[in-house]
Parts: C-alpha cells; sequence; structure tokens
C-alpha cells in the first residue's frame, strides 16, 4: 500500500510541476509570441477534432444506408407486387435500396481520405497553457453573454 501511496504522490508532484511550467510559459511571455504559438496549435487540433468527428460520422452513415438497404430488399421481396394499403402511398422498394446502395458506394470514397493527420508537438506544459487559454476563453465568453444577458434584461442591447 506504502507503495502505491509514494506512485500517488509522485504523479501528483510532477503533475503539479508540469501545470507550474505550464503557467510559467504564459507568465515569461511579454511579447504574446508563446501565445500565438500554442493558440495556433490548438487551431490545428480543434481541425483535427473536426475531421475524425466527420471521418466517424461518415462510417456510420456508411453502416446506416447499408442496413436500410438490407431491410428495404427484405420489405421488396418479402412484399412483392402487393398493392399499397388504403392510405399509404406506393414505394418502389427496390430503387429506394438501389439508391441507398449507391449513397454508401460514395461515401466509402469519401472514407478512403483515412484517418486525419498526427497532432502537433506539444510538451506537457505547452498543453497546460493551451488548457489555461481555453480557461480564459471560456471565463470571457462567460463573462460576456453575462454582461450581454444583463444589458438585455435592463432593456438595453449589448
Amino acid at each position: 500500500m506504502l507503495g502505491s501511496v509514494q506512485e500517488f504522490f509522485g504523479a501528483a508532484v510532477d503533475r503539479l510541476e508540469t501545470a507550474r511550467a505550464g503557467k510559467a510559459l504564459l507568465d515569461g511571455d511579454v511579447d504574446g509570441r508563446t501565445e500565438r504559438f500554442i493558440r495556433s496549435k490548438l487551431d490545428y487540433l480543434d481541425v483535427l477534432a473536426l475531421d475524425a468527428d466527420i471521418v466517424a460520422r461518415v462510417r456510420s452513415v456508411i453502416s446506416s444506408y447499408e442496413e436500410v438497404a438490407a431491410r428495404l430488399r427484405k420489405a421488396d421481396r418479402g412484399l412483392g407486387a402487393a398493392p399499397a394499403p388504403a392510405g399509404v402511398e406506393a414505394a418502389d422498394f427496390r430503387a429506394l435500396a438501389e439508391r441507398c446502395e449507391e449513397r454508401a458506394r460514395r461515401y466509402r470514397i469519401v472514407s478512403l481520405l483515412g484517418e486525419p493527420p498526427a497532432d502537433p508537438p506539444m510538451t506537457k506544459a505547452e498543453r497546460d497553457t493551451a488548457t489555461i487559454l481555453q480557461a480564459r476563453d471560456r471565463v470571457g465568453l462567460s463573462r460576456s453573454n453575462a454582461a450581454s444577458g444583463a444589458a438585455n434584461a435592463a432593456g438595453g442591447v449589448a
């Protein structure tokens, strides 16, 4: 047990030192270059996250189109040329299945883009600095929203 407590304490100390180093990067940034460098890397990380999300959604939509096409083909076989029930518009399930399969093929082409590029090189201290900048941005946005809300409540326009 003593070993796990020491490991935990060591990890906590390492984490604290990294956080201090990240804050020191900003504290020593007199000309704003450090912030601009890190914000540029954050911009890149944001677009990578968006890219990864799109790739995941494309994979999901391919699977969905394929599943729907299979169900439509099953419905076509099961219903055959039977007329649509009263009050229900007739549908060509085979044609709908073909549309789904075509769309899945097109999305498969998009999926050939592969995985997004690698993350930019960032030290642990840079990552902590990035977290600090993101927190500052959120606080600034919250303050702006609060001020806007207060102005609107008072009848003014912010």
